[in-house]
């Protein structure tokens, strides 16, 4: 038998991509500074965003927490919520962008130096555009589908209803789009199970109603004399 321990090492996965460099694309934004006399300038920068590893993603999102704490004088509380929610997503994607963000042509060579740096150059509002360029290779270069469009959830959501599509395709889509179908299944199943009432056509009374409604019969009883 085997000892998997000798397995261990991903020895298979190195020699496929071991000598490969991430996927990366390029991009542009405009930043808006000023000059010493304080009159706008437009600074137009090209940055390159690269793939991260999932142990990357992981210290990314350990570095947030970290830094929110400790740094940022945030209890964990704070996270906690809408707000908490907010603080903690910009702070993500500053992290993930210091180690995302690269020269545009010198393939091993970082935008920033680290995520202060790029706090202390960039606002939050130019942090999220980057970001945006960032989540965008990423779908593009994911080998899960995504749904793009109402007509194709619709023509999902149709296969799926007629047995046409294996249950096991669901695997293939990511988290947005498996949210929009059972989103979609959800709202007809609601509409399935509503009553429909047509506005010249009013609900059928129940018997109780019936009963309650009509006037109770009696009996008249003539006498005539004579």
């Amino acid at each position: 038998m085997t000892d998997v321990s000798t397995l261990i090492g991903g020895a298979h996965l190195s020699q496929l991509i071991g000598g490969y460099l991430p996927p990366r694309r390029k991009f542009e934004i405009d930043m808006i500074r000023a000059d010493d006399r304080g009159a706008p300038m437009t600074v137009h920068a090209v940055f390159a965003v690269r793939a991260l590893s999932a142990a990357e993603m992981e210290e990314a999102h350990a570095e947030a927490i970290k830094w929110l704490v400790s740094k940022g004088g945030h209890t964990r509380e704070d996270l906690i919520g809408a707000t908490g929610d907010s603080i903690m997503e910009l702070e993500l994607m500053t992290q993930l962008l210091a180690r995302a963000l690269m020269h545009p042509d010198r393939t091993r060579e970082p935008a920033v130096k680290d995520a202060a740096m790029l706090r202390d150059l960039m606002f939050s509002d130019e942090i999220e555009a980057c970001f945006r360029e960032y989540t965008a290779f990423q779908t593009e270069r994911s080998p899960l589908r995504s749904i793009r469009s109402a007509d194709e959830l619709r023509e999902v959501v149709e296969a799926l209803g007629k047995g046409q599509a294996s249950q096991i395709n669901l695997l293939r889509f990511d988290v947005i789009s498996l949210r929009s179908i059972t989103l979609s299944l959800a709202g007809r199943v609601s509409t399935l199970t509503r009553p429909n009432y047509s506005d010249t056509s009013p609900p059928i009374p129940s018997p109780e109603d019936s009963s309650e409604a009509q006037e109770p019969a009696t009996n008249s009883v003539s006498i005539s004399e004579g």
